[in-house]
């Protein structure tokens, strides 16, 4: 079914260390680099380090009782490092678990900048102990994880244009992703009318389905916008998973538990501040300027599920993943007129 894609099967280049790529005098000139879920964990820690690095970054927090404690999280950490050229770092709100709140933060970024060079897609959810149904109608870690960051990346694909433009190299998108994503053995459960029925749910189950369908969206992201010069990769920083996270923030001290147990079964235990340098290499190295299409697995490039070799497959996810978001829209649209008659 489907073609295999031939990027999945070359030979992929050397790559660096950390101690090699902290060699590296980067400076991101105040480009503008949006990271979700940046109030704790790897996020927190992404978005320090593209700060020191002289980053203009939007830190997306759930709620605006989190901006303080994020904002001063980040000042702490820039008079500790005395970074030379210090850039920016601001928060803004982002509650993925609704389609609303994902296009009042696009048009509330637009209102503000004029461009974006990096969208990061950190925020994700898993390991809920029981099906729970979000305001737009599915199962909350399949919205999280794919629905709204991916309709979150549609509505800033314009500023990622203008990105090209007024930098004069290629915008970025980077998925953080797991290598949980390999533990499905067949696509029946990416099918929505499985993971969005409560029958059938299980926690483990979901998040990675949810991990493996952002892995087949991003690689067909990846084919459509390459044209634009928009490169979209993933990245398993293994790190990204701790317990000082929200990633599980419904999950009782049991799943936590589980958790911790699922993850070192696939070696998903790494420092957030570690691990925050090799996100930074996808998105600042210049090895990986042209790079599109690609799985990073720490500092390397790896291939993804053997389910990612079905081209089709690919392609069918997202066309699922833009029909689950319009009628998702086309209801509240509806909703609203009926309520103001």
């Amino acid at each position: 079914m489907g073609n295999t894609i031939k990027r999945l099967t070359r030979k992929p280049p050397q790559s660096l260390t950390i101690r090699q790529l902290m060699s590296y005098e980067f400076d991101l000139q105040r480009k503008k680099f949006i990271v979700t879920g940046s109030s704790s964990g790897y996020g927190l820690a992404l978005s320090k380090l593209l700060t020191q690095l002289n980053g203009h970054v939007i830190g997306t927090v759930r709620s605006t009782e989190k901006s303080k404690p994020t904002l001063d999280s980040v000042r702490e950490h820039l008079e500790k490092t005395k970074p030379k050229n210090p850039g920016v770092f601001e928060t803004m709100q982002l509650e993925l678990t609704s389609f609303d709140s994902v296009r009042n933060f696009a048009q509330e970024y637009q209102a503000k900048h004029s461009n974006l060079h990096a969208l990061v897609n950190n925020a994700g959810i898993g390991l809920l102990p029981e099906f729970k149904r979000t305001v737009d109608g599915f199962e909350e870690t399949y919205q999280v994880n794919l629905l709204s960051p991916y309709y979150l990346t549609t509505q800033l694909v314009p500023l990622l244009r203008r990105g090209v433009r007024d930098y004069g190299e290629p915008s970025k998108i980077l998925f953080i992703s797991s290598k949980i994503h390999h533990y499905p053995r067949d696509e029946t459960f990416l099918l929505e009318r499985h993971w969005n029925d409560p029958k059938e749910y299980q926690p483990n189950k979901q998040y990675a389905y949810s991990k493996l369908a952002a892995i087949l969206v991003m690689l067909e992201m990846a084919e459509r916008l390459e044209s634009y010069q928009i490169h979209v990769n993933a990245l398993d920083p293994v790190g990204s998973l701790s317990l000082n996270t929200n990633f599980h923030r419904y999950s009782e001290e049991d799943a936590k538990n589980n958790l911790m147990t699922f993850l070192r079964r696939f070696k998903q235990i790494t420092s957030p501040d570690k691990a925050a340098y090799y996100a930074l290499n996808t998105l600042a190295n210049p090895d990986h300027r042209d790079t599109t299409g690609e799985y990073f697995t720490r500092m390397n490039i790896r291939l993804p599920s053997r389910l990612a070799n079905n081209e089709e497959l690919c392609m069918e996810m997202l066309d699922q993943t833009e029909y689950c978001i319009y009628t998702a829209l086309k209801e509240k649209h509806r909703e609203r007129q009926q309520s103001q008659k």
